[in-house]
């Protein structure tokens, strides 16, 4: 569903940031 592709991207882009930073 789109819902949850949207959530995955959202997570996505999360943990992207996190690695980021560190």
């Amino acid at each position: 569903e789109q819902r949850i592709s949207l959530a995955h991207d959202y997570h996505t882009a999360e943990v992207a940031e996190e690695r980021s930073m560190l």
